[in-house]
């Protein structure tokens, strides 16, 4: 199944400790989904460099509905540029001529 990455939460502590992060999508039927991730297992390494919002992402297994499985093997289908403030911080330097040229338009993307 294929999905997008809508947000990403910052770490927390379940309740037996573990530190998991937690990603929610929208999926391609417009359902929403999350799933839970570990960096102490070994399945984080299959999504460390694929979280970023607005990933499209297929190879997705459902567990249940609504709940992505967190050992799925994930592949990008496209990476989407996160659009307003972050995307200010992904500019070369402060004064660079592509600042420059990117502040004008900075209007339509907020």
């Amino acid at each position: 199944m294929i999905g997008t990455i809508i947000k990403i939460h910052q770490l927390k502590y379940s309740r037996n400790g573990n530190a998991v992060r937690r990603i929610e999508f929208k999926m391609e039927d417009k359902h929403w989904a999350k799933t839970d991730l570990c960096p102490d297992f070994r399945n984080y390494a299959r999504w460390e460099g694929l979280l970023k919002v607005g990933t499209v992402l297929d190879k997705l297994v459902l567990r249940q509905s609504g709940e992505v499985d967190a050992d799925s093997y994930p592949g990008i289908v496209s990476e989407k540029p996160v659009i307003g403030k972050k995307l200010k911080s992904e500019l070369p330097c402060k004064g660079s001529v592509q600042q420059k040229l990117f502040k004008g338009r900075m209007r339509y993307f907020n």
